[in-house]
């Protein structure tokens, strides 16, 4: 039966809105077990309704304002709850006004209205706070997303939400979601978060760590921000090395090579050799248009044989290194015999692998057989 039409005019106009107000508080301070007993589809009838029984008195806007308010009314609510399906739900229906409002799909709230409506209630707080839950925290970027686009992530927040970083379970879904965030390259945030990632225990950096950097950089490569991700590389507490040098170099594939790469090349060379040095150098020579003038120029050839050639105990890594120069040299370089006995050297060396440097010679020198029986004999 529909009470709209058993409703006296003035009686209706009295009992309707008093209702509709006994219907808001309810939701508001109605217990956990009580609200838990609600499914969608009860809700649902309870919408439509508030809806039908509104038309009595209600003009359009008028019942478009009360729909939409008890929606709020209930998403905060079940945000607030102590069972966590419950504040996922009210997460979920958060996410969808907020998804409304940015379309253009409410009739009477504002992008400014509903942050307005976030931060009276305190929902992002619901998120990272004392009750912060795994489940929760992974559906919260739209939330998050909408908030840094409002300019309104304060210091307070952005602690709150680093703190989740000593949280092992917590941290990685943080870092996602932080990666789907549309950083500004000079935003706060992003300076925020650079800075905590910069000083950050080696153990606990993962590879959306990583992307964080490189995804809110690679439209404008910032030399300030690819330095982290190259200490990352060259730090040995670090199992994500490889990871770090590969987001590195490709966040500065279009930078010019004078000076920044050069810099960093000669700064490199200046260090002691490792593995990771000569990926990095050979990283920058690859995106080198002049690839061979920077070899010859920085004395690559001198440099192996008298640092990288004592450094670096690799035997692999060191003469795929050696052949990578000798073929992109355009200059008709040819080993001097001392190196050939440093290349000797290196064979006794790594007993291991001596299939490694015959391969080498027979593909880069044409008298090797020659000079290998000259140093045997």
């Amino acid at each position: 039966m529909n009470l709209r039409y058993v409703l006296h005019r003035k009686f209706a106009q009295k009992f309707i809105p008093d209702f509709i107000r006994s219907v808001n508080q309810y939701f508001e301070s109605a217990p956990d077990p009580e609200i838990r007993q609600i499914q969608k589809e009860q809700f649902d009838q309870i919408l439509s309704d508030l809806e039908k029984i509104a038309e009595r008195t209600y003009t359009t806007l008028g019942r478009h304002t009360i729909i939409e308010q008890f929606e709020l009314i209930v998403y905060a609510r079940l945000m607030k709850s102590d069972y966590l399906k419950l504040r996922i739900d009210g997460l979920k229906g958060v996410n969808n006004v907020i998804r409304q409002v940015i379309h253009k799909q409410k009739k009477t709230l504002t992008e400014d209205y509903i942050l307005h409506w976030i931060h009276n209630n305190q929902l992002l707080e619901e998120v990272v706070g004392v009750k912060r839950h795994q489940q929760v925290l992974g559906r919260a970027s739209p939330l998050l997303q909408f908030m840094y686009k409002k300019s309104s992530l304060d210091t307070k927040t952005l602690e709150s939400l680093w703190e989740l970083t000593n949280d092992e379970l917590l941290r990685n879904d943080l870092f996602k979601i932080l990666c789907a965030i549309e950083f500004d390259l000079d935003s706060k945030e992003l300076e925020f978060f650079a800075t905590k990632i910069a000083n950050m225990e080696y153990s606990k950096i993962t590879e959306d760590t990583l992307r964080l950097i490189y995804k809110s950089c690679k439209s404008k490569p910032n030399t300030k921000y690819a330095q982290i991700l190259l200490d990352i590389a060259f730090n040995n507490k670090c199992n994500l090395s490889e990871s770090a040098l590969k987001n590195y170099l490709e966040l500065i594939k279009s930078l010019p090579y004078d000076p920044y790469k050069k810099d960093i090349l000669v700064n490199c060379m200046h260090r002691k050799m490792s593995v990771m040095s000569l990926r990095l150098i050979k990283g920058i020579l690859e995106q080198c248009d002049n690839c061979s003038e920077v070899i010859n120029e920085l004395n690559l050839f001198e440099v192996f044989f008298n640092e990288i050639h004592m450094d670096l105990q690799s035997t692999k890594e060191k003469i795929t290194f050696l052949g990578y120069l000798l073929e992109n040299s355009k200059v008709d370089y040819r080993l001097p015999i001392k190196y050939y006995y440093e290349l000797w050297e290196i064979l006794i060396v790594d007993k291991e692998n001596p299939e490694v440097l015959f391969e080498f010679l027979s593909n880069i020198a044409s008298s090797a057989s020659s000079v290998l029986c000259y140093v045997i004999d």
